[in-house]
């Protein structure tokens, strides 16, 4: 009986472990398997994705690039200030007995118009004394003149040898000069009163407006007592700093001031964006700004208050402008958008193989829209102007059209050249 329990109870403990290592078996066969279905479709899709992006291109937009003449334009800002000012004194001291109307701030005077005038009575006395002195003066020569002919006519009678200090004397030559130089005096004291009457009318210097006026009809002025200031109207001047570097490109005149580079003066804070005014460059100033190391050029604008016509408009003194310098010509560049440059001076071009070409350039002139490519680039080549995100030397583009176009002139990027 206790055998065939025995018997009974390993029978039991066997089923036991056959079942767990059947158990085992399996779950390592289900993990064996698992992990060869992931190891395959980890190598397929790594594969079909290796394929998929070694034949898939890069679709951009390209433009044929074109030699051109182009026109260098330095940009700058600038002041403006008179250029003629002056704050007008008398010469002579009184009391302002008129005063023209027109004589206000903002008013307008012509050259040799009168604008004030100073009491003249006493000016007009001392005329009158000093024609009487000259009067006595010329009867004294002539009372002179007659006396020395007298006493020529009886030196020669006589026929006396004397000498020559004697013979002045004789002849009466120092009293006739003296009466020379009396006359002579007299005749600058006359011009002199006659100059201080004439200084009593302040006129106007030149075609200005009137900035100031500091005194009014009824005030007494003396030779340190300012008038009014007046500011030219022919024309004003822009003092504009450029970069040291690019004076190379502006054109100053030798010895007039005529020559200089065309200039076209912008007030955004005034005028619309499109109008603007024409000048030109007529100095360089000898002193570089100390804070920026800029260059101080000095442009010139006629006729800035629009006298001359209405339809300009007006540069007010103090504005701050900003200016376009047409400068040298450039022969033979290429125009490119300062967008379709990358870093290191390079541009992306899309070679005959249809790949992506990284190159650097030589780069003659940059403003604010462009640069004009000197060397490193050849006619027809076609420049990528499309942006891509991740760019790898040699990479495959594709035409996002079928021609690519041609590039856009410098004059068509920016409006008409200068």
């Amino acid at each position: 009986m206790e055998l065939e329990e025995r018997t009974g109870s390993g029978a039991a403990k066997t089923g036991r472990l056959l079942g767990a290592l059947v158990k085992a078996v399996l779950a390592i066969g289900i993990l064996l398997g698992a992990f060869a279905v992931a190891k395959y479709q980890m190598d397929t899709s790594r594969t079909a994705e290796q394929h998929q992006a070694s034949r898939q291109a890069k679709v951009v937009e390209v433009v044929k690039v074109q030699h051109a003449d182009v026109q260098t334009v330095v940009h700058a800002m600038g002041t403006v200030v008179p250029a003629q000012a002056v704050t007008l004194m008398p010469q002579v001291s009184g009391q302002v007995v008129s005063l023209d109307p027109g004589v206000v701030p903002g008013g307008l005077a012509r050259a040799g118009e009168t604008l004030l005038e100073i009491d003249t009575r006493d000016y007009e006395f001392a005329i009158q004394q000093r024609r009487d002195t000259v009067a006595q003066a010329r009867l004294d020569l002539l009372l002179e003149q007659g006396n020395q002919a007298v006493a020529r006519a009886e030196y020669h009678l006589l026929g006396e040898m004397i000498s020559e200090q004697d013979r002045e004397l004789v002849l009466r030559e120092p009293h006739l000069n003296r009466a020379e130089a009396s006359w002579q005096s007299a005749q600058a004291a006359l011009a002199q009163a006659e100059l201080n009457r004439d200084r009593c009318f302040i006129r106007a210097p030149f075609n200005g407006i009137i900035r100031d006026k500091q005194v009014d009809q009824g005030a007494t002025v003396s030779s340190s007592t300012p008038l009014l200031t007046l500011i030219g109207t022919d024309a004003c001047w822009i003092e504009a700093t450029v970069r040291w570097d690019e004076l190379k490109w502006v054109q100053f005149p030798k010895d007039t001031m005529a020559g200089g580079s065309l200039v076209r003066v912008f007030d955004k804070s005034q005028w619309d964006p499109d109008v603007y005014r024409e000048g030109s460059v007529i100095r360089l100033l000898p002193d570089l700004e100390t804070h920026g190391r800029l260059a101080c050029l000095l442009i010139r604008v006629p006729d800035p208050f629009s006298l001359g016509s209405k339809d300009l408009p007006r540069l007010l003194m103090g504005s701050y402008v900003r200016v376009e310098i047409a400068g040298r010509t450039l022969d033979s560049v290429i125009p490119v958008a300062r967008d379709h440059l990358h870093s290191g001076d390079t541009v992306w071009l899309m070679n005959p193989e249809n790949r992506l070409e990284m190159r650097s350039v030589e780069i003659a002139f940059r403003d604010k829209h462009r640069v004009y490519v000197s060397h490193g680039l050849e006619a027809a080549e076609r420049l990528v102007v499309t942006s891509i995100g991740t760019p790898v030397e040699d990479m495959l583009l594709e035409l996002a059209s079928s021609q690519p176009g041609d590039m856009p002139s410098a004059e068509s990027q920016e409006g008409d050249p200068l």
